[in-house]
Parts: C-alpha cells; sequence; structure tokens
C-alpha cells in the first residue's frame, strides 16, 4: 500500500519502514521533507499494514526486493529510496538491480555487518507480543518498554495495531513474518554494495545496538562515494525520535541528489 505527496519535478523520496513497522512510522520525516518543499510517499511493505499478506508466506529477500524496484517504477520519476532497518538492506539490493529506477539511497540503523545482541533484541521483542495484547494502553507501555521512550496515548496506537476477532490488538503485520524472517546473505549484500552507482548515505543512531559505528564505516567503505550520518540521542528506531540532525540530514541528501 503506497501513499504519498508527489510534486511533479520536485525531488521526490520513497519510505520503506522497517519489518513490523507500517508506513505510518514514517509520518513525522513525511512532514519534514514536504515542509523543506520535497515530495515523499510511504509504502507498506508485503504483509504489513494495509498491504495484503502473502496467502503463501513469501516474505524473502527476492520478493521484499522486487516489491521495491516495483514501487520505485510506478512513481513518476526515479526516487530517492529509503529504508529502515532490514528496509534499508532490501533498498541496498532493489538499487543494485535496478539502478536506473532509484536516484539515491539512504540505509537507516542498518549495516552490511550488524551487533547480534541487538538484532535478537528486535527479534525478542517482536516474538513476545506477537500474542496481542488486551488493550491498547498495555500495546503503548509494551512499545515503550522496547523503545525506551515514554509511552504514547493509545489512540495513536491504533494505526500499528489490528483488533481480531477474540478482541484482543495485534501488531499490524503477519505472524508468518517473523516466524520465516528474510535473510540476507552476507556475499550478496557486499557484492550488491560494491556495485552501487547511486549517491548513498548510511544513517546509524549513535545509541544503536544493532549498528556501531564500525559496521557503518564498513558499510561506507564497501559502497563507492557513500557518506555517514551519526544522529546523536538515539537508538534503532531513528525514524520515530523528533531529532532534527535526521530530519535536516535527509532532507539536504534529497534536495542534493
Amino acid at each position: 500500500m503506497l501513499r504519498g505527496e508527489l510534486h511533479p519535478g520536485r525531488p521526490l523520496a520513497l519510505l520503506l519502514p522497517g519489518g513490523g513497522q507500517t508506513r505510518a512510522s514514517w509520518a513525522r520525516t513525511a512532514r519534514s521533507l514536504a515542509a523543506e518543499g520535497l515530495g515523499a510517499a510511504a509504502v507498506d511493505l508485503r504483509g504489513h499494514g494495509e498491504s495484503d499478506w502473502s496467502a503463501s508466506g513469501e516474505y524473502g529477500v527476492d520478493a521484499l526486493v522486487a516489491d521495491a524496484v516495483a514501487c520505485c517504477r510506478a512513481l513518476p520519476e526515479p526516487p530517492v529510496l529509503v529504508g529502515a532497518s532490514l528496509s534499508g538492506l532490501t533498498g541496498l539490493l532493489a538499487a543494485a538491480k535496478a539502478p536506473e529506477s532509484v536516484r539515491g539511497l539512504v540505509m537507516v540503523d542498518i549495516a552490511i555487518d550488524i551487533q547480534p545482541a541487538g538484532v535478537s533484541r528486535v527479534h525478542a521483542f517482536m516474538t513476545t507480543s506477537r500474542d496481542g495484547f488486551d488493550t491498547l494502553a498495555e500495546f503503548a507501555t509494551a512499545v515503550a518498554g522496547y523503545t525506551g521512550s515514554p509511552p504514547a496515548a493509545p489512540d495513536r496506537m491504533r494505526r500499528h495495531a489490528r483488533r481480531r476477532p477474540d478482541g484482543r490488538w495485534y501488531w499490524h503485520w503477519d505472524p508468518a513474518f517473523i516466524k520465516r524472517p528474510p535473510d540476507f546473505p552476507r556475499p550478496r549484500l557486499v557484492t550488491a554494495a560494491a556495485a552501487l552507482s547511486v549517491p548513498t548515505l548510511v544513517v546509524r543512531g549513535q545509541l544503536s545496538d544493532v549498528v556501531s559505528r564500525a559496521d557503518a564505516e564498513a558499510t561506507r567503505a564497501l559502497i563507492p562515494g557513500a557518506t555517514v550520518l551519526d544522529v546523536a540521542d538515539t537508538g534503532h528506531m531513528v525514524t520515530g525520535d523528533d531529532n532534527a540532525v535526521f530530519a535536516t540530514g535527509l532532507g539536504r541528501f534529497v534536495a542534493a541528489t
């Protein structure tokens, strides 16, 4: 499911959320880009938000990459492809596969090599919360426990959850996604990185337990001409934090690419 504000002739960003998120996670970023006169479109990944769930449970790397390329080609002009977490790796492979469909790439708190402990924490949170919550307030408290931020107002969680017939609130994604999460082979990522021909920005939250400074620099070194943006006072959930450094840095990159 793809939605956004498209303005012919203006630089355009296609925003891909991380696994388990919906396009709503990009709302603040999209508003920031629009305020700078830039175009922004956000997409729900397959099996997430308002996109269909795969009848066969197909959420592998090739399917995600094909979806990303198709979304880029559906836009009036090649976008800067902005991917959070696993969508950053999806974007890397998509940009290498179809460079004519992408004008730039932004990888948000993801790298070719990442920290196992941080990844395990993300996976554990998604796994332990897949049985749902009795109330939206309980949902908000669980998310706050993961992010370290104060709980959001319960009503704000509606855009991230759906209520099923049993009366409980569940994440807005197909449970099959976490049962068989996509696997990104390192050799394939390294090959794609070396072949990348579009401007690339690697974004890292300075408090991230998923991407270390060394991880970000190693990925930058593999991608011709790539740069790194360190975002202070934020962790893996860079897109969800109200951080002017990220918004400003992203806006400048999109405008200049």
